[in-house]
């Protein structure tokens, strides 16, 4: 899942489509386990021209995400 959400492509294809940039930021921590000291968990930062881009953005990108978890693998 996390994977097709962080794929390269799917983050050229929101640049491209929005105008805005995914910047994955963070460390993958395992479900109900705590991030090492001074690190966060997993993150997506959303930065943009506009504050419609980045709205734009967060919805293409959730709307992947959601597809990513209703696929069959």
């Amino acid at each position: 899942m996390a994977q097709q959400v962080t794929h390269r492509d799917m983050v050229n294809f929101v640049a491209e489509t929005t105008g805005a940039a995914l910047i994955v930021k963070g460390r993958f921590v395992e479900p109900g386990k705590q991030p090492p000291p001074g690190e966060r968990k997993i993150y997506m930062l959303i930065e943009g021209p506009t504050e419609l881009s980045v709205k734009r953005a967060k919805q293409v990108s959730e709307g992947r995400v959601c597809h990513a978890l209703t696929t069959p693998s």
